[in-house]
C-alpha cells in the first residue's frame, strides 16, 4: 500500500469522542478539494479564496494575513453544505 494512502487511514480511524473531531472534514485528489463541517455543525469554519486560487479554511478569521485586495471571496461553511474548490 502506498504508504501516504496508509498513513492517511490510520488517522481516519482515530477515536472520536462527541466534539473529539476538527471542525471540518477536507477531502483531495491532488486537484480538487472540499470540506464539510464536522458531524454536529458546532465549529465554525471559515474561508477565504484568493484571486490566485489560494484557499485558506480555519475556525476563524485571520490565521494568515491576507491582504483585501488578494482576496476573492470570504464566507463560512454552513451545516449540510460541501466546499468544493472547482
Amino acid at each position: 500500500m502506498d504508504p501516504d494512502l496508509k498513513a492517511f487511514y490510520e488517522i481516519s480511524r482515530l477515536p472520536d469522542g462527541a466534539v473529539g473531531r476538527p471542525g471540518f472534514d477536507l477531502l483531495h485528489n491532488g486537484e480538487v478539494i472540499g470540506a464539510v463541517l464536522d458531524r454536529n455543525g458546532l465549529r465554525p469554519s471559515r474561508y477565504y479564496v484568493t484571486k490566485d486560487d489560494l484557499v485558506i479554511m480555519a475556525s476563524e478569521v485571520g490565521v494568515l494575513p491576507v491582504a483585501p485586495e488578494r482576496v476573492a471571496r470570504k464566507w463560512r461553511l454552513q451545516p449540510g453544505k460541501i466546499f468544493s474548490s472547482t
